[in-house]
């Protein structure tokens, strides 16, 4: 078997089923909108909104996970077994503690969280209870999250892809029978549509681990592996924090990127979350490009071969860029089937179906970073330059943009959309800099 060989097929075992995985993740993100559609321009903007508070805690979680997959990568090709139990369960300690903090903030304060995106009375109410019977199902989602990334790292990346094709079924039919009042059942609107994403939240995590235990994967842990040793967590501390702060400080200016949009209206937020929402479908080969980098150059580091490491990075750059311009293409001639299958009319069509093209059109350089930031450099260890590059990117470019361009120059929401993704633009010159000055690659195997 040729070098090349080996690579597209072990790049093929992970990217498949994490592919296949965000998919179904990202069409059941899809299929929840376009029910909730269904019920009216309130009821997209609401559940939008309120969904921030999910798309935090989430990005949190991501951030947790990546963190933790960085060493475990490298542990895995190092074959430290002993590591991958305790960055796993210190990655489980740092989530719990998040889950907990978003579960009460969901639950005790939803109308203030809420009134940080709106002022719209109707659009607060009817977020309120979708996002109280959110919050119960964060602490799920830990378990999924963490013991995911685990089995992803340590090549058991058809397990969580099994799981969420489960969930995802639960989750729609669910969706059916509460929303719309089927099978006897009444209709309940959107609180029920969180109802049924936090069951179905339940059962994939349930399936995750019982694969782990069952198959007695490197990353099971016990309650007793809960208390992991200061020395280790001051060891890996450096390297794991500025990817939690990267991807926390990172949704934040997401969020904020809302509160600019909210300025022109219900219209214009409504129109963003479902660009939003369809715009995921097409992401998915770009995040399953990107975390099968990490995986692949993380084990390559831990195992020694260099010489390989700077081979897959070439490759991986190139495949990046390659897949984001078909996933552009894709998107750019379905957006006027997407928008349609929403059902949206007049204005909001009209808003929607220029966002989508905008975003289409820089799918390409938004893989290419992706992939350079959160699979090569955080792969190499280099956590601190890939925070500060994309954090630096956010806030001082794409946050300020958005506020210019929607509150100050009232420029139209594909016009504010440019003008955001001049952050690209400036991740890309940053990043591949980084990437030839060779700094970004640490062995951080040997870590104990």
């Amino acid at each position: 078997m040729t070098k090349h060989d080996s690579f597209l097929r072990k790049f093929l075992s992970i990217a498949i089923p994490v592919l296949l995985q965000q998919i179904l993740q990202n069409s059941l993100n899809f299929v929840d909108s376009l029910m909730v559609a269904q019920l009216g321009e309130t009821a997209i903007a609401a559940v939008g909104l309120a969904g921030q508070v999910n798309f935090l805690i989430i990005l949190l979680f991501f951030g947790v996970s990546t963190a933790c997959s960085i060493f475990l990568a490298q542990f895995y090709g190092a074959g430290n077994q002993e590591g991958i139990r305790k960055i796993t369960a210190f990655a489980f300690n740092v989530a719990f503690v998040g889950a907990t903090i978003f579960f009460l903030s969901a639950t005790f304060a939803p109308e203030r969280v809420m009134g940080i995106f709106t002022k719209d009375e109707a659009v607060i109410q009817s977020g309120v209870e979708y996002m109280r019977t959110l919050g119960f199902g964060f602490f799920f989602l830990a378990f999924t999250q963490i013991y995911g990334v685990g089995l992803r790292a340590t090549d058991r990346a058809v397990i969580p892809m099994a799981a969420s094709i489960v969930s995802m079924v639960t989750n729609i039919f669910l969706d059916w029978v509460m929303i719309f009042g089927h099978l006897g059942c009444p209709a309940m609107r959107e609180g029920r549509a969180a109802l049924a994403t936090s069951l179905s939240r339940l059962v994939e995590a349930v399936i995750v681990v019982v694969a782990v235990h069952r198959l007695k994967s490197p990353c099971k842990i016990g309650l007793r592996d809960l208390a992991v040793p200061v020395s280790f967590i001051r060891s890996v501390l450096p390297t794991c924090l500025p990817v939690v702060c990267n991807e926390f400080f990172w949704a934040l200016g997401m969020a904020l990127y809302k509160v600019a949009y909210a300025r022109q209206g219900v219209a214009a937020i409504a129109a963003v979350n479902v660009n939003e929402s369809v715009s995921n479908l097409f992401t998915t080969a770009i995040f399953a490009v990107s975390s099968t980098t990490l995986v692949m150059i993380g084990q390559k580091i831990g195992e020694g071969m260099l010489d390989e490491v700077h081979r897959y990075c070439r490759r991986f750059v190139g495949l990046s860029f390659g897949i984001g311009a078909l996933m552009g293409l894709l998107f750019f001639v379905m957006s006027p089937l997407m928008a349609r299958a929403f059902r949206l009319e007049g204005e909001i069509s009209r808003i929607a179906l220029r966002c989508m093209w905008v975003t289409a059109l820089i799918l390409p350089l938004r893989s290419f970073d992706y992939t350079l930031v959160t699979g090569i450099l955080r792969a190499g260890g280099d956590t601190r330059f890939s925070m500060f590059c994309e954090l630096g990117c956010v806030w001082l470019v794409g946050v300020p943009m958005a506020f210019l361009g929607s509150a100050v120059l009232h420029l139209p929401m594909w016009q504010v959309y440019l003008m955001v993704y001049l952050e690209e633009v400036a991740k890309a010159i940053f990043g591949l800099a980084r990437i030839r000055s060779g700094k970004w690659l640490h062995n951080l195997s040997t870590t104990s």
